[in-house]
């Protein structure tokens, strides 16, 4: 049986090459041993967003193809493209990246401790302020890592009574069943808190975000369709100053707060007096 030689590949028909070569990466880069960037694009959103996970030579290949590359002699024009038109939206600003988990030592991070647990819950901007919500996630304080939804946690909407100084209409009852209500810091806001008789409103969530009580709060990655979350990437995103509520197995329920931004689009507001 008469055998061939293999074909050697044409150069144009060969993946791209990367954008910069191992070798001429920076010591300090955050991503020095992970995957090379094979477009400028994945490059910037390496540099902004850790974690990012830049596209292989097959899915770069496809997207070429999708751009007009349907023969091997226009790759490294449709790439070169490519990078020219990310080179320009980076000099515009970049892209508004959303959900980037706090890097550690990062101040503005809003956090609560977890009674009885060596949990807490952080939150955080995230970018999402101009959409008047906040990201949050669970961190294990101990090993100094975020962690994904622990078994037998759940985020609700806050259906159990609120406190409202001041009274609700006159009508006062004690919150049913064990409810521990927690400050911003995590500690107990006092003992039999809030007292017998002090006046509480059924929630103060508006009714469209109340109406999702009877569910479990369902993380981002959940929403999307992610069966199988990388440890620690899990989070949520909440309105502002929504109150929820950490159902726990074996513990009592801990009611906390969103906090709350000045809002990024500020209207005129109505002031109070004789004109």
């Amino acid at each position: 049986m008469e055998r061939h030689a293999p074909i050697p590949t044409p150069a144009s028909a060969r993946p791209p090459r990367p954008v910069r070569r191992q070798s001429q990466r920076s010591q300090a880069d955050p991503n020095a041993d992970g995957p090379v960037p094979l477009c400028l694009a994945d490059e910037y959103m390496m540099r902004i967003a850790p974690g990012w996970q830049p596209a292989d030579e097959p899915r770069l290949h496809r997207l070429l193809a999708f751009m007009g590359a349907d023969t091997p002699d226009k790759r490294d024009a449709v790439l070169t493209g490519f990078n020219a038109s990310a080179a320009e939206v980076i000099q515009r600003g970049g892209v508004h990246v959303i959900g980037v988990k706090p890097k550690p030592g990062d101040q503005n991070v809003y956090n609560i401790r977890i009674p009885d647990s060596a949990l807490a819950i952080r939150m955080w901007e995230g970018g999402m302020a101009p959409y008047g919500q906040f990201c949050l996630d669970f961190y294990d304080v101990d090993r100094k890592v975020s962690v994904n939804l622990p078994s037998g946690h759940s985020l609700h909407p806050a259906t159990v009574p609120v406190p409202v100084p001041g009274g609700f209409q006159g009508q006062g009852f004690v919150p049913p069943g064990p409810v521990r209500y927690t400050s911003m810091n995590g500690g107990p806001l006092g003992p039999g808190y809030p007292p017998p008789g002090f006046p509480t409103a059924p929630t103060l969530n508006p009714p469209s975000f109340q109406a999702q009580a009877a569910a479990p709060l369902r993380s981002w990655e959940r929403n999307m369709g992610l069966r199988a979350i990388p440890d620690g990437e899990e989070k949520w995103m909440l309105p502002q100053g929504a109150y929820i509520t950490l159902k726990r197995v074996g513990h009592p329920d801990v009611v906390f707060q969103i906090p709350t931004l000045q809002p990024a689009f500020v209207t005129l507001q109505p002031q109070m007096g004789t004109l």
